[in-house]
């Protein structure tokens, strides 16, 4: 027997098997049918019986809320602010009964069940603050992409935002008390304190240092302060005044900058408006007046396909004996 015989054998085994292997499934889903109709009167029963058990269980139900809350994070402390959240997130997700109860939530059915962090982001606000033109945005976006792995662009730019949306999902018992407590929860947090605490040592650090560059500049331009002196001259030793007075004036705006922060920022995380909360869409599971007659009629037909499996196996077995 040739190779190419052999060959159309095996495809024409292959095909009578899945042929016979189709004609079984029509075959099952018949009978399946056929057992349905044949007790029909059971399922409507379990179908009642399953909606009116939903029913009564969702009836004084509380469906989930949500909350969405923009908030100001201070001190350049994003990444450590999102680390916070990630740990929170997880604890929450593993109903750790220690952790919930120090923040004065229930361990079983946690006030807040998941926080997630979005940036406000203005890019228009970070191209003037950096100056970036059309070459250095190229650039700035081809890094998103590297190492084979997609970095958002969000995170490349993280410490540039100021403003978040903080978007919690919490349970039908929650209220705004509890949101208010996770503010509290990040601005103990005893790492985040430590970070806080550096940062506000720069910040003066840098105020000190500002105000040391800007009585230089004043002593530069009390040397020369002669009659009729002109800001855009160029003077004899070099010195173009227009540039100092310009230097002067952007140190002196980074200071002002720098202490209306520091003014505004007695919290690391500062929600700026209300809390206010929402109803939230149910999910699934708690549509129990739906989930129960499915379930019920499901039971049914699997038990009842396992009862056949039975029956099926135990005449094969009286077979082989006979």
């Amino acid at each position: 027997m040739s190779q190419q015989q052999h060959d159309e054998i095996d495809l024409v085994y292959v095909i009578g098997k899945l042929k016979q292997t189709v004609k079984n499934w029509i075959s099952l889903a018949f009978k399946a049918l056929d057992y349905a109709l044949k007790y029909w009167y059971v399922i409507l029963i379990l179908a009642i019986v399953g909606f009116g058990i939903g029913y009564y269980k969702v009836k004084d139900a509380v469906n989930p809320q949500k909350s969405t809350v923009i908030v100001k994070i201070n001190y350049n402390l994003q990444p450590y602010v999102m680390n916070a959240i990630e740990l929170y997130n997880n604890k929450a997700m593993m109903y750790d009964s220690i952790f919930l109860k120090s923040m004065g939530y229930s361990p079983y059915n946690p006030q807040i069940k998941e926080v997630l962090l979005e940036p406000v982001v203005d890019f228009k606000d970070i191209i003037e603050k950096y100056q970036i033109n059309e070459r250095g945005l190229d650039m700035l976006l081809n890094r998103v992409d590297f190492d084979d792995e997609e970095l958002p662009i969000q995170d490349i730019l993280m410490k540039e935002y100021s403003y978040f949306k903080f978007d919690f999902s919490l349970s039908g018992y929650a209220k705004e008390t509890d949101v208010e407590k996770f503010f509290e929860f990040l601005n103990k947090d005893e790492k985040l304190l430590v970070y806080k605490s550096n940062a506000l040592k720069n910040y003066q650090e840098a105020i000190e240092e500002n105000n040391k560059s800007i009585n230089l500049i004043n002593g530069v331009l009390e040397g020369y302060t002669v009659a009729d002196t002109n800001p855009s001259m160029q003077t004899d030793k070099g010195f173009d005044l227009s540039k100092l007075f310009e230097s002067k004036l952007l140190i002196q705006d980074r200071n002002q900058e720098m202490k209306n922060e520091l003014a505004l920022s007695s919290d690391i995380t500062v929600p700026i408006h209300e809390v206010m909360i929402r109803k939230g869409e149910p999910r699934l599971l708690s549509k129990k007046h739906i989930v129960y007659p499915i379930l019920l009629v499901f039971l049914f037909l699997f038990f009842s396909y396992l009862r056949y499996l039975y029956f099926y196996f135990r005449s094969i077995a009286r077979e082989v004996n006979n």
